[in-house]
């Protein structure tokens, strides 16, 4: 079975194509090919596929759709389990989960590999996205999503292409791609230098020009820094500008130039050599001996103690390592404005260390301080560090990592970019809400963390208008069937005078109100134990904590819960410095993140 819906919705068995009639039958369809082989609940499809203009029995018409579809597919495909629907495809069965695994494998490759990689990965597109549901409601932002997947991977393409020395090919390309996403500035820099690096420099000048005039009249914005930052490289003529040089010729054996110095060739001079070495080292041996006949032995066990890990005191109050892990931004240190309640206890890298750790006994121990006693042949190994899975972003790479993240929202006009080494969301005034979750757009891990873990994330309010009721959350979303919502936020004061606070829904006290405008958030769990938590001048204010031990999905939201708490004035906010150790993972179709020491 394929799924294909890079391009019309196209569904083959055998390589024949199944018929599938009804423009909602075939957006239903959509809905759970994009959430293969994960439950999609009813009252979900029921909000997406009709919003707030509900049939008069919208659970019957459900129904009644996926029954249809049940037998155009298979029972075997499409399952009814209590709360839902899921599909069960392959990996290799749906052509938007290939195309991401594609542009996942491209990322580390050598450019010449990375082209030819992403080249495959743009060759499974059709057309723009579901082209015959573009008028279906519930697909408007899944449809978005996929675009703004096949540029990222254009602009990526693009990006290799011209490390290859291909900016002349690209240039009449680039100027249909930008005819097209005209306020795309990522397109328009590739333009700039590609011309520069043709030899047309004037032209890349003007379309500098012109990209500031587009920018400035259609947003009112400037370009971005990168932008401006390439203008003026080219008015200076920055080397660093021209193209990558090409790759050096394989390597040749030759006889050395210009050396004094000639290896003898005959075998029998050859032979002498390494007898005359041989004897020498046997020599060196021998007196070493004599002279220290522990050296060695004592040499090593310096060494060891030296890898052995360092202990610390341990309090009263002691917490898993990890809730002391202190962060600093890459574009501001958390603020020192003020918190006028503080929830709970307070933790700071002074007064919470590290449980020691405790050294198990030598098995000679006993018998060192006896006379005549002696050191075993070898001394015992150190403890191996604890190794955890590192689930980590700095948004410094402008293209969203799919083998990390997924994108989804609810509602229309937030926005989600990675630009200026972060993650920005930004809130238009006339944002609409869905009738369930508000307005939303997040970032969620596509790997499911099980276990004990710690997550951090940093925050920085860019444009925070007062009383808009506009909240960033670092949130623990456990998928059913345990379906629940935890999370730890930074809320805007809303229209009823409830004011800029840190929130959680971990329990009935976690609250404190706030006017910082950066920090950071976190989540931690331990023992089936989650608990949230806020900085506050360099110290880790703890929230209140929940038993939840089911595995989950990490998110980074910008959200607002719904048009009465939202001000309808536009805010943008930022993420950056993602992390998260956890002690396991389950991921489908995307990589295993790296398992690292435990800091």
């Amino acid at each position: 079975m394929e799924f294909r819906v890079l391009g019309p919705l196209e569904v083959r068995r055998d390589g024949r194509i199944i018929e599938l009639r009804g423009s909602k039958r075939r957006a239903v369809l959509v809905l759970l090919i994009l959430h293969a082989n994960e439950v999609v609940r009813t009252n979900r499809l029921i909000d997406e596929l009709w919003g707030e203009a509900l049939p008069a029995n919208a659970s019957a018409a459900l129904h009644n759709h996926v029954s249809r579809l049940r037998k155009d597919l298979g029972s075997e495909v499409l399952v009814t389990k209590p709360w839902g629907y899921v599909l069960r495809a392959g990996p290799e069965e749906v052509d938007v989960t290939r195309f991401e695994r594609l542009i996942v494998e491209a990322k580390p490759l050598p450019a010449q590999e990375r082209a030819a990689k992403l080249a495959e990965a743009l060759s499974l597109w059709r057309g723009p996205a579901l082209a015959d549901l573009a008028q279906e409601r519930a697909l408007a932002a899944e449809i978005g999503r996929l675009e703004e997947l096949r540029l990222s991977a254009i602009e990526q393409r693009i990006d290799a292409d011209l490390e290859l020395g291909r900016q002349e090919d690209l240039v009449p390309e680039l100027e249909a791609l930008i005819a097209e996403q005209p306020l795309r500035e990522r397109l328009r820099g590739q333009l700039i230098l590609a011309l520069y690096r043709s030899g047309r420099q004037a032209e890349a000048l003007e379309t500098y020009r012109e990209t500031r005039r587009v920018l400035v009249e259609e947003l009112g914005i400037e370009p971005s820094a990168e932008l401006r930052e390439l203008e003026r490289a080219i008015l200076r003529q920055d080397p660093s500008l021209a193209s990558a040089p090409p790759p050096p010729p394989a390597a040749v054996k030759a006889e050395p130039g210009g050396s004094r110095w000639r290896w003898p060739r005959s075998p029998l001079v050859v032979g002498a050599a390494v007898l005359l070495l041989a004897g020498a080292a046997a020599a060196a041996v021998v007196a070493t001996r004599e002279k220290a006949p522990h050296q060695g032995k004592a040499v090593s066990l310096a060494r060891g103690a030296e890898s052995l890990p360092k202990t610390t005191s341990s309090t009263s109050n002691a917490e898993p390592a990890a809730v002391t892990t202190n962060t600093t931004s890459k574009h501001a240190s958390a603020s020192r404005s003020h918190v006028t309640r503080v929830p709970r206890g307070v933790w700071t890298n002074r007064s919470v260390q590290h449980p020691a750790r405790t050294r198990r006994a030598h098995p000679h121990a006993a018998s060192r301080d006896k006379p005549g006693s002696t050191l075993p042949s070898k001394p015992s190994k150190p403890p191996q560090p604890t190794k955890v899975y590192w689930l980590a972003d700095n948004f410094d790479d402008p293209a969203m990592d799919h083998g990390m993240w997924h994108l989804a929202s609810h509602g229309q006009g937030v926005d989600a970019a990675e630009r200026n080494g972060r993650l920005e969301f930004s809130i238009s005034p006339d944002a609409v809400a869905d009738s369930v979750y508000g307005v939303d757009q997040h970032y969620g891990t596509m790997c499911l963390v099980k276990g004990d873990f710690d997550a951090i994330v940093e925050y920085d309010l860019l444009t925070w208008p007062p009383f808009d009721g506009v909240r960033v959350t670092l949130g623990a979303y456990f998928p059913p069937p345990a379906e629940n919502w935890l999370a730890v936020e930074r809320s805007g004061g809303q229209l009823d005078g409830t004011p800029e606070a840190y929130d959680s829904n971990l329990g009935p006290n976690a609250w404190a109100r706030t006017d910082d405008t950066t920090g950071a958030l976190r989540l931690a769990r331990k023992n089936g134990v989650l608990s949230g938590y806020y900085r506050y001048r360099e110290t880790w204010v703890k929230f209140d904590s929940k038993t939840a031990g089911a595995p989950v999905n990490l998110v980074l939201s910008f959200n607002s819960a719904g048009i009465p708490a939202f001000g309808r004035k536009a805010a943008v906010a930022a993420f950056d410095n993602f992390h998260a150790e956890a002690e396991s993972v389950e991921c489908r179709g995307v990589p295993i993140p790296p398992r690292r020491p435990r800091p």
